[in-house]
């Protein structure tokens, strides 16, 4: 019986640790891609917890145990293993920022060189042109994304911003209206960054759109929107963000993406990209973005703002919560790298 106990506990202490490196085994496809590794590893602050309170309660068990009948010692050494586990994944999230120490909003407001992007997941409207307008206005952004979000939405928005005073170019997905609204995404560039056109890196993935300056000078920017990893969509969804986590490596001047991303660092990591996380940069990145009902240290990261490296650097950020979207939004100032 002491043999299968030990068994046990071996095959529990592997699977946490895989859980805390899952791409460390050889195989064809990293677990970070496959259901429901896929699923767990957005949410490790909730691996952090779980294995913790695993931990605690394993552990005073065998405490017992040891008190009561000199045993215990195997499911002693198994929660000290899931105590550091949990802890481990507890100090990921951490190391990606769970708050914004270093950032200087005020100071980055105040840059004429940087550019602020506000990346929003609206579903469908929830959070609406008014809301959004608000916070546009409020912080002075350049870059709006704005996933889940119809033309017409978008449209309104324009024009309220053009009300108050600031013009804004308009892109969107085109979209069919009788299509829902999940799979239209919207982005307005501010006219003070200069005329842009659709262009660049289009991709295949639903929901995204990619523009470029006309005159050559000032990032590329692509708003996206790739399909969530639900079961059935799979294979469509690590399609979709191995494209998107790929621009980075094939952009050949500055580039900003920015949206919904139905993935995190994790999944990113896991294909090798070379894109940089402003988020994280700005010390923000381990707050969750979805769901919007939790608190944002117990949410999902999956609404990001990256950029190939060798262009900026994010210098602060901060979560927008207005509305009733599933989302909260991101908003993220950055810089350019000195030449």
């Amino acid at each position: 019986m002491k043999f299968f106990r030990a068994l046990i506990a071996i095959l529990i202490a592997i699977l946490a640790g895989i859980s805390l490196f899952p791409g460390i085994l050889p195989l064809e496809t990293d677990l970070r891609l496959v259901t429901p590794f896929s699923q767990l590893v957005a949410l490790r602050p909730w691996l952090a917890l779980g294995f913790i309170a695993l931990g605690v309660v394993i552990g005073v068990v065998s405490l017992l145990r040891y008190k009561i009948a000199d045993a215990g010692r195997i499911g002693s050494l198994l929660a000290v293993v899931l105590l550091l586990v949990g802890a481990a994944h507890g100090t990921v999230v951490i190391t990606r920022g769970i708050s914004d120490p270093a950032g200087d909003i005020a100071a980055a407001q105040a840059d004429p060189a940087a550019i602020s992007v506000l990346t929003y997941n609206t579903l469908g409207g929830e959070t609406s042109p008014d809301d959004i307008a608000q916070v546009v206005l409020e912080n002075d952004v350049d870059v709006v994304v704005l996933p889940e979000t119809s033309t017409r939405h978008g449209l309104e928005l324009a024009a309220q911003l053009e009300r108050a005073g600031a013009d804004f170019q308009f892109f969107d997905t085109e979209t069919d209206p009788a299509q829902p609204e999940f799979s239209s995404t919207v982005l307005l560039v501010a006219q003070q960054l200069g005329e842009y056109r659709v262009g660049g890196t289009q991709l295949a993935a639903q929901s995204s759109i990619s523009v470029v300056p006309v005159n050559g000078s000032g990032p590329q920017i692509v708003a996206v929107h790739p399909m969530a990893p639900v079961p059935g969509w799979e294979p469509q969804w690590e399609s979709d963000i191995t494209e998107v986590y790929g621009l980075c490596s094939k952009a050949n001047g500055p580039l900003l993406v920015a949206g919904d991303f139905n993935s995190t660092a994790d999944h990113q990591a896991a294909l090798d990209s070379t894109c940089a996380d402003a988020g994280q940069e700005a010390g923000i990145a381990g707050l969750g973005t979805w769901p919007a009902g939790y608190p944002a240290l117990l949410g999902a990261p999956i609404d990001r703002v990256l950029h190939n490296s060798e262009s900026y650097r994010g210098v602060a950020a901060k979560l927008i919560e207005v509305g009733k979207s599933d989302h909260r939004g991101l908003l993220v100032w950055l810089v350019p790298n000195a030449a």
